[in-house]
């Protein structure tokens, strides 16, 4: 199977100097653990997870600890400060099985899809895992 024929689209994505707090509205209304990035052109320049979202950001119970942890400063509020820039994509002809071993190789749990530098698409371990079972449905 090759990815265009798995990958969802149209694709949920947001801009440089996105708000953190609209990134985490959208992830969570659209049940997704990752964004694409884009520039102003519409080229991909980077991913921001659901994890790129909490470091720092939970404060830490000072009734459950010793001493009193150092304060945090301000936590980062725009999409390009929290974001990881280099991202790894596939294109839309890559085989499904190419997309799972990168998700592994590299821990992600989403694959951009592109065609050049344009997000055409994404997979993510959910949309494999539904391809594992409609296919062991199919074969049984």
């Amino acid at each position: 199977m090759r990815a265009n024929e798995l990958m969802t689209t149209p694709v949920v994505t947001v801009s440089l100097g996105t708000p953190v707090h609209e990134v985490a509205e959208l992830l969570t209304k659209h049940r997704i653990t990752a964004l694409p990035v884009l520039d102003a052109e519409g080229r991909l320049v980077g991913i921001v997870s659901e994890g790129d979202l909490l470091v720092n950001r939970i404060a830490a119970d000072p009734r459950n600890h010793l001493r009193r942890e150092a304060e945090h400063p301000d936590p980062p509020h725009l999409v390009d400060q929290v974001m990881t820039s280099t991202v790894v994509a596939m294109g839309q002809h890559a085989d499904v099985a190419d997309v799972a071993n990168l998700m592994l190789d590299y821990d992600v749990r989403s694959v951009p899809i592109v065609d050049g530098s344009r997000v055409v698409g994404i997979i993510s371990r959910r949309d494999l895992i539904r391809a594992l079972l409609a296919n062991t449905v199919h074969s049984r």
